[in-house]
C-alpha cells in the first residue's frame, strides 16, 4: 500500500508540474503572438513535450483504472461464488424446514 501511495504522489506531482509548463508555455505562445520571446521552433518544441506528458498521463490513468478494474472483477467473482454457496445453503435448509412440516 505504500507502494501505492507512493506512486500516487509521483503521479500528482508530474502531474502539477505538467500544469505548470503548461502555463508557462501558454505565456510564452502569448508574448510569441504579441511579438516576443522564444522563436517558433522552441514554441512547437515544448508545446509537444507537452502532449507527450498529457499522453503519459493518460496511459498512467488507463493503466492504473485497469488495475483497479481487474481488482474490482475478480472481488466481484469471489462474492458471487460466496452467494451462490450462500444461496445453496440456504435453499437446502428450507427444504430440511418443510420437511419436517
Amino acid at each position: 500500500m505504500k507502494v501505492r501511495k507512493l506512486l500516487d504522489v509521483l503521479h500528482l506531482t508530474f502531474l502539477l508540474l505538467t500544469i505548470i509548463f503548461g502555463l508557462f508555455i501558454l505565456y510564452q505562445v502569448i508574448l510569441k503572438i504579441l511579438g516576443g520571446s522564444w522563436t517558433t521552433e522552441a514554441v512547437i518544441i515544448s508545446l509537444l513535450t507537452i502532449l507527450i506528458s498529457v499522453v503519459f498521463t493518460i496511459a498512467v490513468h488507463q493503466v492504473r483504472f485497469g488495475a483497479d478494474y481487474n481488482y474490482f472483477k475478480r472481488n466481484m467473482n469471489h462474492f458471487s461464488k460466496d452467494f451462490k454457496e450462500f444461496r445453496k445453503d440456504i435453499s437446502n435448509e428450507l427444504k430440511e424446514i418443510k420437511s419436517k412440516l
